[in-house]
């Protein structure tokens, strides 16, 4: 089994939310996270593009992390 854990996002869903806007969204998760870059929907696709093909079919039991560095720590 493969997973990806992706920690904050870049997502229409948090937009909107008591009037907030996509740039004050990704700033706010940028502050919070060990490394300022905030992933956009499209890098995480591409990781399960990646994992769902040929060339990662040796790749049994692991979870592809997207945390901005969290595990590694601050």
């Amino acid at each position: 089994m493969k997973r990806i854990a992706a920690g904050g996002i870049s997502k229409q869903i948090l937009f909107g939310i008591d009037g907030n806007r996509q740039e004050e969204v990704e700033s706010g998760l940028a502050r919070l996270q060990s490394y300022p870059l905030v992933e956009q929907p499209e890098g995480i696709a591409n990781a399960a593009l990646f994992l769902a093909s040929d060339t990662a079919a040796f790749i049994t039991g692991h979870r592809l992390v997207f945390d901005s560095g969290e595990q590694a720590g601050s």
